[in-house]
């Protein structure tokens, strides 16, 4: 009787385990593996809308450029960024141009909506530094409104226009501009944010707001 039976069984128990198998799910390591297929579509895909993005960006910072060079009859060539400087007392870049490009040193360096970033400092065949606008160690002459002249310094929370004699007909809001010879527009900086007669000093205190904020920008455009 159990020589009778014996091959149903066995046939019994293979129909059970082939059953048993194409009911279980997938292995974790098969769910691992998708995930991480997954990941890396999500990861390659948000790189290329992030490379889109900024193209759309750079043509759009061109374009202002391209029309500010033509309303404004300006010399303008732009660079590229390299490398910021990591200290965080001094706000130099390192830019793709240099001698090889006609750059001269005390040159300035202006954003696509034509405000002043900063002016270089140091060249090479094919690079340069430029020092910005928001460094302790950054100068130049300056008008303040219509008919007030100091010198531009700038610090690490914005800039300051020092040796106003009398600023007693300056108010927050004034705008804050440089006159850069051949060019016949005023290069903006900024706008005061506060004026203040001190009493300790033949000066006044004079706090400005700059139009250009020290962000990891990627392009410049040097004045020619």
């Amino acid at each position: 009787m159990v020589a009778v039976f014996l091959p149903f069984r066995k046939l019994i128990q293979n129909i059970f385990i082939t059953i048993s198998k194409s009911s279980f799910p997938p292995s974790k390591n098969k769910y691992i593996n998708k995930i991480e297929q997954l990941e890396k579509k999500n990861l390659l895909l948000s790189l290329k809308i992030k490379h889109l993005n900024d193209i759309k960006n750079e043509n759009t910072k061109l374009r202002k450029a391209l029309q500010l060079e033509e309303e404004k009859t300006i010399n303008l060539l732009g660079a590229e960024v390299l490398t910021f400087s990591p200290s965080n007392w001094r706000h130099i870049v390192t830019i793709n141009k240099g001698s090889n490009d006609d750059i001269k040193e005390g040159q300035f360096a202006i954003d696509e909506n034509g405000h002043l970033l900063g002016k270089i400092i140091e060249i090479n065949k094919t690079s340069s530094r430029l020092i910005l606008i928001d460094d302790p160690e950054f100068t130049t002459s300056v008008f303040v409104a219509k008919k007030d002249f100091g010198l531009l310094k700038g610090n690490l929370v914005g800039a300051k226009v020092l040796y106003i004699e009398d600023g007693s007909e300056l108010k927050k809001g004034d705008k804050v501009w440089l006159k850069i010879p051949l060019i016949n527009f005023p290069i903006e900086i900024g706008e005061i944010k506060k004026v203040k007669n001190n009493e300790n000093s033949l000066f006044w205190d004079v706090d400005v707001k700059l139009y250009t904020k020290n962000s990891f920008f990627e392009k410049i455009f040097i004045i020619k």
